[in-house]
This record gives structure tokens, sequence and C-alpha cells, in this order.
């Protein structure tokens, strides 16, 4: 981009694209510059800077991987909002723009652990932009924000895909968990292959990966679940034996994929 003013005459170009023209009777090149003709000629630069930019872009990619501490205040179902800004750091008084957004709801958090959250954010990465992701996590009963991270996160530095890994603060008093983390979204539920009763106890066969785990967790309302046991798999189906004395009249069940 090429731009010349003067008293007598302004010309700009563009790549192969010329505007110029003179500037009569004006003492003040600025006056000339906002003179209906010279006021098109700026319309086509700005219209060619965008068309410049955009040809010049890359799609951009962030792998984003979100843990929510364990509180000690129970929480049940909360909404997440992730952003991907962009931001010019040539425009100091100028706004990010929101380049990609995922909200997910609702969110059901582990009772006794750590809750990790994956998702992917992108879109077009134009040249000297500067790009940010936020993330924020809402109760749904109340709007009230319970998990944050306290700044924007840079990311995507001279690189078109990465990966982010991080840990949100809290406005609730957290708890150190003792198990590791358990991954709620997106939620991997093998299928379960077999039930019997046995002379032990309940018996649950699934589908597994080898090397993988899987937490077995109860509830008996579909609300409230509770850890059982983590299973290890071996092979390409896993079984699970309730052992506790059943104490219920009914009771449901369900099998997780933890986090690598």
């Amino acid at each position: 981009v090429y731009l010349y003013a003067s008293q007598s005459s302004l010309r700009l170009s563009i790549g192969n694209v010329l505007a110029t023209g003179p500037c009569p009777d004006a003492s003040d090149w600025w006056v000339s510059l906002m003179r209906p003709s010279w006021f098109c000629y700026l319309l086509v630069w700005s219209s060619l800077v965008e068309q410049e930019a955009i040809s010049q872009s890359t799609s951009v990619g962030v792998e984003l991987e979100a843990t929510l501490p364990l509180t000690r205040e129970a929480i049940e179902s909360v909404r997440l909002d992730a952003r991907l800004y962009a931001d010019d750091p040539f425009l100091a008084d100028a706004s990010a723009d929101l380049v990609d957004q995922t909200i997910i709801e609702p969110l059901t958090l582990a009772s006794d652990r750590e809750s990790l959250v994956r998702l992917n954010l992108g879109g077009n990465r134009l040249p000297r932009m500067d790009y940010y992701v936020s993330v924020r996590v809402y109760r749904i009963t109340d709007g009230l924000q319970i998990f944050f991270n306290d700044r924007f996160l840079p990311v995507l530095v001279g690189e078109n895909h990465t990966t982010l890994k991080i840990l949100l603060g809290s406005a609730l008093l957290a708890q150190k968990p003792s198990l590791s983390a358990q991954l709620i979204y997106p939620v991997s539920s093998p299928d379960i292959l077999d039930m019997e009763m046995t002379p032990l106890g309940f018996k649950l066969t699934f589908q597994s990966v080898p090397r993988s785990s899987y937490t077995i967790e109860a509830s008996r309302d579909l609300r409230q679940w509770h850890w059982i046991a983590s299973v290890p798999a071996t092979g390409s189906e896993s079984a699970f034996t309730d052992l506790r004395e059943a104490l219920f009249s009914w009771h449901y069940y369900r099998v997780k994929q933890q986090a690598d």
C-alpha cells in the first residue's frame, strides 16, 4: 500500500491499482482529502485492503482443554462460554473482534474430582493480528460466574494450530481432589454389552478400549451420581461387579471413559 499527499496532489496505490488526482485551490491537503472525489478513492482503497487481507488469511485452530476445579459447594449444572478473539496490536483504541464462540450447556460437574472439558475454536487468521482465548463458566440456576481465566490467554503466536491447557480460577472455595480428573465433555459412553445378577452382586459388561480407564457411577434419581469404582481396560470388553450390599429398591448405573 502506497499513499502520498501534498498540497497539490494525492496519490494512492495498492497492488497494481492506482488512484491519483489534483487538490485544486486548497492550502490544506486534508480538506481536499475530504472532498467527495477523494472520499470515493478512500472507499475503494478500504475495500481493496480488506480483500487483500482476506486473500492472505489462513485457517487457524485451537484445541482447548479446560480444567474446572472441585469445589466444596456442590454444583449441579453449569454453562461454559469459550471465545476466540482477534486483536490488532497497532490499533490501541480498537476493541477485539470475536472470531469464534462455543457455548455448552448444561454440563454436569463431577462431584468428587476435577472436571475436564475439551473443545475446538477456529476461524480465519489475518496478517498482523494477535489472538486470545477467554473461558467463563456460569451456574445455570442463578447465572453466577463460578469459573474463569483471569486474563485473556494469548494463542497462535507464529503458528496456525495450537493446543492450550488451562486450569480455571474459581469464585468458590476449592478443595484438593484425591482422584484423577474426569472428562465431562465430550462424554464418551461405551456400549453396555450385558447385564446380569450374580451370587456376588450385579454385573455389567461393556465395550472398552485397551489401556483405557473407565469410571462406574451409580444414582438413585438420575440426577446425583456417585463414583463406585475405576476399571482399567485390558481388552475390547470389560466387566464390573457391584459387591456392595443392596440397601435400595432400585439403582441406576452408568459407565464413563476417563480422560487420558
